[in-house]
């Protein structure tokens, strides 16, 4: 298996690439960069799970050149390690918006980890929504500091006027693994 895969769909002037394994040194987020064409690149983050330091520095490189393409970012299902990103490193989302992301859970009783998908555009006020656990019924509790964890909120750039563009929503249905099932 891959340390880092990326999978690249289009649907006209908008490319949906989804995303998962280790972003770092070894990742060319640059080859990506003819793959997508100008129009709207629908980023799906939902299955990074590590990024490094450089890693961090060569995403931000990355979305530079694609907003140089005239190309709008759309992240969704963004992984608890790119949220973290988002809320430490104020250039990470570059021109980007974002749409949605995982809030990552723990169950107090038996200790099973869960990931709740959210639209970013319902927090007006940053909490985590309730989430019982799947195999015990038990109210979960947020595993991460609300405060800290939502910061990236207090200066997004709305997603809906890219996500409102035709066929987006559609490709998000199509491609995302939440919407999928």
């Amino acid at each position: 298996m891959r340390k880092f895969e990326a999978a690249v769909h289009r649907r006209g002037e908008i490319t949906y690439v989804k995303l998962s394994g280790t972003v770092d040194e070894d990742s060319d987020l640059d080859a990506l960069v003819d793959e997508i064409q100008p129009g709207v690149a629908i980023i799906d983050a939902g299955g990074i799970r590590r990024i490094n330091s450089r890693g961090v520095r060569d995403w931000v490189s990355w979305l530079g050149k694609l907003r140089a393409r005239r190309t709008d970012v759309v992240l969704v299902e963004c992984s608890p390690p790119i949220v973290i990103q988002m809320t430490m490193v104020s250039t990470f989302l570059g021109h980007g918006v974002v749409e949605s992301i995982y809030l990552p859970y723990l169950c107090p009783k038996c200790g099973a980890d869960k990931l709740l998908l959210v639209e970013t555009a319902a927090m007006v006020h940053p909490q985590p929504p309730p989430c019982r656990c799947d195999a015990c019924g038990t109210a979960m509790e947020f595993d991460d500091l609300p405060e800290a964890y939502f910061a990236f909120l207090s200066h997004r750039r709305d997603a809906g006027a890219v996500a409102g563009r035709a066929g987006v929503v559609q490709v998000i249905r199509e491609f995302g693994r939440a919407r999928a099932s």
